[in-house]
């Protein structure tokens, strides 16, 4: 059994999302990724990206944010995470179909309404 804390300081980047200032922390992103915590984490295996979807403990320590979740024995993506390298964890939830049909003007086209909070750090092991 493995758990995971991915440690993101505020010193570095810490989100890509739709913000302003991109790779700043926000209050809005934190409560985001405690509302929507089912994510999935990436890491790099044999230069491929590798995919695993985790529920994670969101916390603040010490201005700090950090991010906990179990990854099995049997997972091979543990292995990736106890040699340190940056991880990602994705954090997704609402989205939508938006049809032309919704817009008051006749020439639009179809998109798709969502949100998500990419989430980097250095993993530690517990």
């Amino acid at each position: 059994m493995y758990i995971l804390i991915l440690h993101s300081s505020t010193q570095k980047k810490n989100y890509v999302h739709a913000n302003p200032l991109p790779g700043k922390r926000s209050a809005k992103a934190d409560k985001f990724m405690r509302e929507f915590s089912f994510a999935t984490l990436v890491t790099i295996q044999d230069n491929k990206p590798f995919a695993t979807h985790l529920p994670f403990v969101v916390e603040n320590r010490n201005e700090q944010l950090i991010l906990q979740t179990h990854v099995a024995k049997q997972n091979p993506q543990w292995k990736d995470l106890k040699a340190g390298q940056e991880a990602l964890v994705i954090f997704q939830e609402p989205h939508a179909y938006i049809s032309p049909a919704l817009y008051e003007k006749q020439l639009n086209v179809p998109t798709w309404n969502y949100c998500a909070v990419h989430a980097y750090g250095k993993p530690t092991i517990i």
